[in-house]
């Protein structure tokens, strides 16, 4: 099953733009792309980590009891929607356009804070 990701400023460019431009009794549907599954999305993660190994499966007993019947039940179908009316009627454009690319950008914005949070000498 495979879903659609979105990029957190990419999501929160589409609220902003929303919220500025106020579309009566519209909805938008916001997503990268490219729709992947969670075990893409999670290998792709690791690697961008630079974890090598394949990651694990959880038992179908350990998941139950880490999540509820709606998530085991969400994961497993897909969930692809297409933003084509919030870049037409907002003019929303993603600066990720891919989950790889969210990622990447995620893993740079964690690292760039981790830099400036180091104490200075």
């Amino acid at each position: 099953a495979s879903a659609s990701w979105v990029y957190q400023e990419d999501l929160a460019l589409a609220a902003v733009l929303a919220a500025e431009l106020q579309p009566a009794g519209e909805i938008f549907n916001v997503a990268d792309n490219q729709p992947a599954s969670l075990e893409q999305f999670i290998s792709q993660f690791a690697a961008v980590l630079g974890y090598a190994g394949k990651p694990g499966r959880v038992s179908s007993f350990g998941e139950s009891r880490m999540t509820g019947k709606n998530w085991r039940t969400l994961v497993g179908q897909s969930t692809q929607v297409s933003s084509g009316k919030a870049q037409e009627k907002l003019g929303w454009k993603l600066k990720a356009p891919s989950f790889r690319e969210g990622i990447e950008q995620t893993l740079l914005a964690w690292r760039a804070a981790d830099y400036q949070a180091e104490p200075s000498v």
